[in-house]
C-alpha cells in the first residue's frame, strides 16, 4: 500500500496553504469600562443617562433601515433556529451574477450578547447612574456584503451598548479575487482551488492576506454604512477594534486521481491516531500538558455518510483533516 510519502511526491497537482474562514470580535476598546462610557455619554449631555445609549440605539437601526429602504434591499428576520447562511447565500449570489457589490441585505436576529445595565443614583436633588455589565436578549443586525476584495462577507452589529460586533471574511474568497485582477486563470471549489495556471502566484497570494487587507475591509465599510459610531464619534477617538474569535487555516492537497487522494487519508489515518494523546498535544500547541490541564486530549475519527473526518481537540482549538 502507498506510504504517505509516495503519495505526496508523485500524485500531488496542486498544494495550497491559505486562511480560509475568519472570524473577529469587533468592539469599541473605550467603552469596555463604566468610566469610559461615561465619558462618552457626557458628551451629549452632563448626565450620563441610560436614555442617551437608546437614543443612539434607535438612531443606528432608523438610519440602517432608510438606508436598505432607499435602495430596495431586503430586510429579513430570522427564525430563532435558521441557518442564516442559508437564507443568504442566494441572495448574495444573485447580487454577484448581476456585478452588483456593497451592501445585499440586513438580517435581523435576537440573541444573547453582554451589555451595560443602568442603576439609578439619588443624592437629594441630585442623579446620577451607575453603570454594570450584565448579559442581554437584544436584536443583533447582520450587514451582509459583496465586497470587491473578499467577496460575501458580513458585519454584525449590536442593537444595545457598547455595540460589539462581529465580522466575518473567506480567504479563499479574497485569494480568488486577486487571480482575477491578475489575469491567472484558476478552476474554483466552493471553498479553495481545484486548478491555477500559476501556482507559485497562487502561493504568494496567500501568503498576502493579513491584518493590513482585514482592517482595510472593516474601515471601508464602516465608514460607507450606517454604524453605532457615527463620523463625530469616530473623529473624537471612539473607534472599533478587532480581535481574532476563530480562524480556520487550510492546507489543501489536490491529487492526480480521487484513489489517490483516498489512499493519502487512509495512510494519515493509520500514522496519525495518537495524535491526541497529551504528548502529542504538547508538541502540536506548543503547552505542557499535566493532569491539571482541563479538556479532552482525544482523536476522534467521525465517519458521516461518505464523508470521512478526523478531529483532534485541545480546550478550545480543534485540529480538522478530511476528505472531499
Amino acid at each position: 500500500m502507498p506510504t504517505i510519502a509516495t503519495v505526496l511526491d508523485r500524485h500531488v497537482t496542486l498544494q495550497c496553504a491559505s486562511l480560509d474562514r475568519i472570524f473577529l470580535n469587533a468592539y469599541p476598546q473605550r467603552l469596555q469600562t463604566s468610566d469610559g462610557l461615561v465619558r462618552f455619554l457626557r458628551r451629549d449631555g452632563p448626565i450620563p443617562s441610560p436614555a442617551l445609549l437608546q437614543r443612539r440605539s434607535e438612531r443606528f437601526v432608523n438610519d440602517l433601515r432608510r438606508y436598505a429602504s432607499e435602495r430596495e434591499l431586503p430586510w429579513i428576520v430570522f427564525d430563532r433556529r435558521e441557518r442564516k447562511e442559508e437564507r443568504m447565500q442566494p441572495l448574495l449570489a444573485a447580487a454577484a451574477a448581476r456585478g452588483r457589490g456593497g451592501l445585499v441585505a440586513v438580517g435581523v436576529a435576537q440573541e444573547r450578547n453582554w451589555g451595560w445595565h443602568a442603576r439609578k443614583l439619588t443624592r437629594g436633588q441630585a442623579v446620577s447612574f451607575d453603570f454594570s455589565r450584565g448579559s442581554v436578549f437584544v436584536n443583533q443586525y447582520y450587514l451582509y456584503i459583496l465586497d470587491d476584495e473578499f467577496g460575501p462577507s458580513f458585519i454584525k452589529y449590536s442593537g444595545y451598548a457598547p455595540w460589539c460586533g462581529r465580522v466575518w471574511l473567506n480567504g479563499h474568497e479574497w485569494a480568488k479575487r486577486q487571480l482575477g485582477k491578475r489575469g491567472i486563470a484558476f478552476e474554483p471549489l466552493d471553498n479553495g482551488f481545484r486548478s491555477v495556471a500559476d501556482p507559485s502566484a497562487l502561493a504568494e497570494i496567500c501568503a498576502g492576506l493579513g491584518p493590513r487587507e482585514v482592517d482595510q475591509f472593516f474601515d471601508r465599510w464602516t465608514t460607507a454604512l450606517p454604524s453605532p459610531l457615527g463620523p463625530q464619534d469616530r473623529a473624537d477617538g471612539y473607534r472599533y477594534s478587532l480581535s481574532l474569535l476563530q480562524v480556520e487555516v487550510a492546507d489543501t492537497l489536490v491529487f492526480d486521481r480521487p484513489m489517490r487522494g483516498r489512499q493519502f487519508f487512509e495512510a494519515l489515518l493509520r500514522n496519525e491516531l495518537a495524535l491526541g494523546r497529551p504528548s502529542q498535544i504538547s508538541l502540536l500547541f506548543g503547552r505542557r500538558i499535566t493532569r491539571a490541564t482541563p479538556g479532552h486530549f482525544r482523536t476522534r475519527i467521525i465517519d458521516e455518510d461518505t464523508t470521512v473526518a478526523m478531529q483532534v481537540e485541545y480546550k478550545r482549538a480543534t485540529l480538522k483533516q478530511y476528505l472531499v
